[in-house]
């Protein structure tokens, strides 16, 4: 550095706020030093450092080399250069003994842990979930996994990794680099998928819920059999973050399996179904199939002129086939779009308490959700029965002081005195419309609050 006569250190926790770390003035008869060492005299945890020079020596100008900060190994994200369309990419602990690449939003969302890694000053990388397991080069494979952090008693040679001034994430004692293989968004892979049914009406046949048409849709009678859409996504399986169904036709029961050249399994499975639009997280499945297997079309929005029918509109796909391989350290320099840039990211820490118990909140809440919709789904088919029995109409109020009395008044009052009005004035509605109306928006919105 060509020393100033004067700078300062900033530093910021949250990116915005910054406060002074240190002060630096130094008389102009003193020598020129082309390196300085500050030391701040106790950690302190920043997130954005700003360096000030000022009062130029007599060259009038300033120049820099290098900034080295020396930092205490703790909790990390391992955040990835590449490009995605779900935003920055962070290595997470994959199913099984893998690592893998997935949003670091998404990951962070779970509340499980899978993101963070504990650095060592030995230059490991531990996991949250078990300090004992650490991020390693797999021999067999030459692909990012998790393993053990010791062997023999001491630091698993596999296991230590450091990064370089390019940042590269390089494991020294293997002479290699870390590269993204693959991509982080492959839509495409799903558009081109091999789609079948188990089968179709000829004007709407399958291949439309792969078309990213909205206007188009795959439609097939339903008779007693269960009915089968498969996606086969190709050979080399892919890690799926979300799949998307659009009912034209919608199911009261389905579920979602996926397979990976082996049985299939069961991701997803709903009984009670009301809305036409699913969105299921799956938390980075690894999968070269899909299958949406419909049980049980909804009694009430899947019938046309008489028959059962199913339909869907669109299956989409949120996966990634990226992969995490050590090479050499030249030719990992030459992925593309930063592909062997990794950044590791402080965090505070990690506690799974928190999450853990919002989970738990989640699954009652989605219980209480499926059960409102199953005994929405036995009133809708029950509405011409119950209508014929003596379910009249709520007249509507004409005087200025009269109250809607029964449940219709109960559902008013709580939904506001405009929304009210609004009921009041709508003249023969009755109860069992407000009713289904007011159990509708509820499951639509919780289904929006949990995606």
């Amino acid at each position: 550095m060509l020393g100033p006569g004067e700078f300062k250190l900033l530093g910021s926790g949250d990116g915005a706020n910054f406060e002074l770390l240190g002060d630096w003035r130094r008389p102009s008869s003193a020598d020129v030093s082309f390196t300085e060492h500050v030391m701040l005299g106790a950690p302190v945890g920043i997130k954005v450092l700003t360096l000030v020079l000022r009062q130029a020596r007599p060259w009038k100008f300033f120049g820099l080399n290098a900034i080295d900060l020396i930092v205490e190994p703790g909790p990390v994200l391992l955040v990835s250069g590449v490009t995605s369309p779900n935003g920055f990419q962070c290595v997470v602990v994959g199913g099984g003994e893998g690592a893998a690449l997935r949003s670091c939003a998404d990951a962070v969302a779970d509340g499980a842990g899978d993101e963070v890694f504990v650095a060592t000053p030995e230059g490991m990388l531990k996991t949250a979930q078990n300090p004992e397991r650490c991020l390693v080069l797999a021999d067999s494979s030459g692909a990012l996994a998790t393993g053990a952090c010791r062997k023999h008693g001491a630091a698993n040679p596999s296991a230590v990794f450091e990064t370089n001034a390019a940042s590269q994430l390089v494991l020294p004692r293997k002479g290699k680099c870390v590269a993204v293989r693959g991509g982080t968004g492959d839509a495409a892979s799903v558009a081109a998928a091999n789609v079948k049914a188990t089968h179709s009406q000829s004007e709407h046949p399958v291949s439309n819920v792969v078309d990213a048409d909205p206007r188009t849709y795959w439609a097939a009678e339903f008779f007693s059999e269960p009915i089968d859409v498969t996606l086969s996504l190709g050979v080399a399986p892919v890690r799926v973050g979300a799949i998307s169904i659009d009912f034209e036709y919608p199911a009261k029961g389905f579920q979602v399996d996926v397979a990976t050249q082996g049985p299939w399994r069961t991701v997803y499975a709903a009984g009670a179904n009301n809305l036409n639009a699913t969105h299921i997280s799956l938390s980075g499945v690894v999968a070269s199939a899909i299958r949406v297997r419909v049980l049980e079309p909804h009694p009430v929005w899947a019938r046309v002129e008489g028959r059962a029918v199913v339909g869907i509109r669109a299956i989409s796909v949120d996966a990634s086939s990226a992969k995490l391989v050590a090479k050499d350290c030249a030719e990992a320099g030459n992925a593309v779009d930063a592909g062997d840039k990794f950044f590791m990211v402080s965090v505070p820490g990690f506690d799974a308490a928190p999450a853990a118990a919002a989970k738990d909140s989640a699954a009652m809440a989605r219980a209480a959700a499926n059960r409102l919709s199953g005994l929405l789904a036995d009133l809708e088919e029950k509405r011409p029965i119950l209508a014929s029995c003596g379910l009249v109409a709520q007249r509507a109020c004409v005087h200025a002081n009269c109250t809607t009395g029964g449940l219709a008044g109960v559902l008013a009052a709580k939904e506001g005195v405009a929304h009210a009005s609004a009921l009041l004035t709508r003249g023969d509605r009755s109860t069992l419309d407000v009713v289904i109306s007011a159990a509708r928006r509820s499951i639509a919105g919780f289904g929006e609050k949990m995606r």
